[in-house]
Order: structure tokens, then C-alpha cells, then sequence
């Protein structure tokens, strides 16, 4: 028996990695009997057991306690999907083409900050923005205290900082298709070899290449995990206070609300709706937190 981690979740045969060596394995049997209200019972980055058996393919048989997991719900199942278990931390990518927008932010910040996992963002293609633009952009996340960094892959720039700040870490890569995650994880990673898409100019949305969660080894240490690009992430099991939580502004005024339990909606002697009134809170931020509280698992929608 030994202990391995999961690098790649391949349809029935996973790869793991020992330390020393990649290698495929088979997951037990009990997994997929034991995967009611999941979409995946292993996930990248999992800590397992793999038992070796002459003649055989290696068999997963126990998957080790998570440190943490990033997960999303599934729209129509409502089942949990793991994105990844067992990681440092979190970094969102971002860029003009195919849109730049904080929605997709925000929501990877509630997920993160309920999942207690640090998130930090990479601004990609900065070359296609004016330096006003990405100052914009960024602000309302430097205020609260996310670590930002800018690239842009065509003109190889930004990697220096970013490459040692990935050092010896796990580190999960989302975003939208197009975004660019699989162009950083080669840049980053030259023997990773991903497949890289473009946008559509119809639709504006990135092309889905990359189609499962892989973690490749960096030069300097550690792994950087790219996932299939998101259209859409709903949270699973978060909190009205922890979606509010993501917000800086209006988390600092509920304190100042009549009621306790203030959802900033529409309640009497509402602090954050007064300052919406009087133009004190970005249109912007305020519509994102609407978006997401829809989602809140203990308020009534």
C-alpha cells in the first residue's frame, strides 16, 4: 500500500504521482457506490491509498481526509461537484477578451473565503487594456487585500513574479474559457503542452479545450492545477453573511442596518441601501452581491 495524490481524473483510470513517479490507477468499486450527492467521489489533488497487486492495475481503495476542497453545485442535480481538494490556494484568471467583469470574481471569492482557501487574481492580456482600465478593475480587490498579479503572455510579461510566487505551492488555475489559464500553465510549465483555444468572435466565449482538471509539476516546485474553462459556477452551501462577507463596503455598513439578519434588499432602515441611494456604493458591486445572494442557502429568495 502506499500513499499517492491525484494529478488527473481520466474517466476510469486516474493518474497519481508518489513523490517520484506518475502512474495510472484504478478507483475501487465502492466509489462509485459511495458518490450519492456528488459529481466526483476523487478530485484532484486527493491524498489516497493505492494497493499494488501483481499482474494487476494499481486500485485506489480509501481516499485520506481533505485539508480543504473548492466545489460548485451542479445546476440541474444540485450535486456537489470538487474541483479541487488539498490546494494553497486559488488564483482566478481574468482579461478583457473574451469579457472582463467582476461577477465571476466575486463568486470565486464567497467560494474561497467559505472554503477558507486564500484567492488571488491574475489580470492576463494587458496588453489589450489601457492602464486606467486595469486600475479600475482591480481597486475594489486591492483595497480588500488580494494579491494581483498582471500578464500578458503575448508580450511575456508578469511571469517572473508570479513563477516564484507559485513556488513549492498547489495551485488551482479558473476562469472562463479564452481567458488564457492554459497559455499561463505552459508559460509557466513549458513540458505541460496544453492545448490552447481561442475565443469565438460571435459569442464572445472562450472555446472549451481543456476538458478535466490536470496538476502539472512546475521547474522551481510545487503543481498548478488547469481546469476546464467555467460558464458557470453556482455556490454550493454558502451563507448569506459569507456572500456579504466577499463584499467590503457593504459588509462594513450592514453593521450600521435596524435588523441583524439585514439581506440589504429591501428592509426598513437599511444602512447599504441609504448609501446606494445617496451614489456611495458602485452600481456594479451592489448588483454583483444581488446576483449572488440569490444563491444563499438561509434566506427566503
Amino acid at each position: 500500500m502506499k500513499e499517492c495524490r491525484v494529478v488527473k481524473l481520466c474517466g476510469k483510470k486516474h493518474l497519481v504521482f508518489d513523490g517520484e513517479n506518475f502512474f495510472p490507477a484504478f478507483p475501487a468499486g465502492r466509489f462509485e457506490l459511495d458518490s450519492e450527492g456528488f459529481k466526483n467521489r476523487l478530485a484532484v489533488g486527493d491524498f489516497v491509498k493505492v494497493r499494488f497487486v501483481k499482474g494487476k492495475d494499481p486500485l485506489i481503495v480509501e481516499v485520506l481526509e481533505r485539508k480543504n476542497k473548492l466545489s460548485r453545485k451542479m445546476t440541474f442535480t444540485n450535486k456537489e461537484h470538487i474541483i479541487a481538494s488539498n490546494i494553497d490556494e486559488v488564483a482566478i484568471v481574468v482579461a478583457p477578451n473574451p469579457v472582463l467583469k467582476r461577477n465571476l470574481v466575486d463568486r470565486f471569492l464567497v467560494a474561497c473565503n467559505s472554503a477558507n482557501l486564500p484567492l488571488f487574481i491574475i489580470l492576463n492580456k494587458t496588453d489589450l487594456l489601457p492602464e486606467e482600465e486595469i486600475e479600475k478593475f482591480i481597486m475594489p480587490y486591492s483595497e480588500i487585500g488580494l494579491k494581483i498579479f498582471l500578464t500578458s503572455v503575448l508580450k511575456r510579461e508578469g511571469f517572473e513574479e508570479l513563477s516564484c510566487y507559485l513556488k513549492d505551492r498547489w495551485t488551482l488555475l479558473v476562469g472562463h474559457s479564452g481567458v488564457g489559464k492554459s497559455s499561463i500553465a505552459n508559460f509557466l510549465c513549458p513540458y505541460a503542452n496544453f492545448k490552447i483555444g481561442e475565443v469565438d468572435e460571435t459569442t464572445l466565449k472562450g472555446k472549451h479545450i481543456t476538458t478535466s482538471s490536470t496538476a502539472v509539476k512546475l521547474p522551481q516546485g510545487g503543481f498548478i492545477i488547469d481546469t476546464a474553462g467555467l460558464r458557470e459556477f453556482a455556490l454550493f452551501n454558502v451563507s448569506q453573511r459569507e456572500i456579504q462577507s466577499a463584499f467590503k463596503k457593504i459588509n462594513e455598513l450592514s453593521l450600521n442596518c435596524k435588523y441583524s439578519n439585514c439581506t440589504h434588499r429591501n428592509e426598513k432602515d437599511c444602512a447599504v441601501l441609504q448609501e446606494m441611494a445617496e451614489g456611495k456604493i458602485e452600481a456594479e458591486e451592489y448588483n454583483s452581491y444581488l446576483a449572488l445572494l440569490k444563491e444563499a442557502n438561509d434566506i427566503t429568495k
